[in-house]
């Protein structure tokens, strides 16, 4: 690739409701793009995207509602999906899995994961994914200090080998101008 090609890296943020999917997308971008919502009801409820130009980058990041929510029938939940790959151009860089790293990990969002793994395929999923701790700026110690607790969730620490262990922390405090 010549210097003056731009990189394009598509990001498609998944997880449960009110993990800071949204959130996570606008500290991507660097701007407030996506509504973010502060209660435990969906404020996704159907995909959208946004892009942006960082680091001589190209970045599309796509905000997801949680498709396992009661608000979805199977059928709708697989609609959804395919409208994430198809504006991915069936080639997302990365999903990034939502997860809350100041609140316990949970079977519930362990189902989630694996109901995202049933519609999209486990390996076409597991081989571009990035588990994106949220909340990073309310967090005490750090993630490899959590995980060698004896409570640590067994469910988090599959997820995290199916991800070969790469990992992000996100600070979603950040203000934009």
């Amino acid at each position: 690739r010549s210097a003056s090609a731009t990189a394009l890296y598509r990001f498609v943020v998944i997880g449960k409701t009110g993990n800071g999917k949204s959130d996570t997308c606008n500290t991507i971008l660097g701007r407030r793009e996506f509504k973010v919502g502060r209660g435990m009801t969906s404020t996704t409820l159907q995909s959208q995207y946004a892009d942006a130009q960082r680091f001589d980058t190209r970045i599309m990041v796509l905000d997801t509602p949680d498709v396992t929510d009661n608000q979805f029938l199977q059928a709708h939940a697989k609609e959804e999906v395919a409208r994430w790959l198809q504006l991915t151009g069936n080639n997302p860089s990365a999903f990034l899995l939502a997860v809350r790293c100041d609140f316990r990990y949970t079977p519930e969002e362990y189902s989630i994961y694996g109901r995202i793994l049933q519609l999209i395929g486990k390996q076409f999923v597991c081989d571009r994914l990035i588990v994106a701790f949220t909340f990073g700026d309310q967090q005490d110690r750090s993630i490899e200090e959590e995980l060698e607790l004896p409570t640590a969730s067994t469910e988090l620490r599959t997820v995290l080998r199916d991800a070969r262990h790469r990992y992000v922390i996100f600070n979603n405090k950040v203000v934009f101008p």
